[in-house]
């Protein structure tokens, strides 16, 4: 917090009353990323603080996130029921796009500006389980069979 002067209150005798009064200055709001890079179904999405906000009084600063999700139905964005930096892959599927949003706050003001990150999750490749060839050996001009047994994350 500054003090800056903001009247004259006039004149007392040979002395001059200044008066002050202090000012508080908005926070600066933080720059963001969704990790993985390269978000795969089967991993967490974390939020990374790439700079964090500051206040040039000093003054302490909260950041309040809201996580947001677009399924691919009409309407765009919802609102996602999760607190804190990480969205478990549980909660995640391929196609889905994932918006988080930070409000800072230094307790009297807040940054003027929000910081938003937002990741599409991408398709994986499906996993091979098993794979069995029949029959099991063959003369050099033979024909293999193979039946695969894979998982699509």
């Amino acid at each position: 917090m500054s003090l800056r002067p903001v009247a004259l209150a006039g004149l007392i005798g040979p002395s001059l009353l200044l008066v002050l009064a202090a000012c508080n200055e908005a926070p600066t709001s933080p720059t963001l990323s969704i990790g993985p890079a390269e978000a795969p179904p089967i991993a967490d999405l974390v939020v990374q603080f790439d700079q964090d906000a500051t206040d040039p009084n000093g003054d302490p600063l909260t950041t309040t996130l809201t996580w947001e999700v677009d399924r691919g139905f009409e309407g765009g964005f919802e609102e996602a029921d999760i607190t804190g930096s990480v969205v478990p892959s549980s909660l995640t599927e391929k196609g889905q796009s994932w918006r988080v949003t930070a409000v800072t706050s230094d307790g009297v003001e807040v940054a003027a500006e929000t910081a938003t990150a937002e990741i599409t999750i991408l398709n994986t490749p499906p996993v091979v389980r098993t794979l069995r060839l029949t029959p099991e050996s063959v003369d050099t001009f033979g024909t293999f069979r193979a039946t695969v047994l894979a998982d699509d994350v």
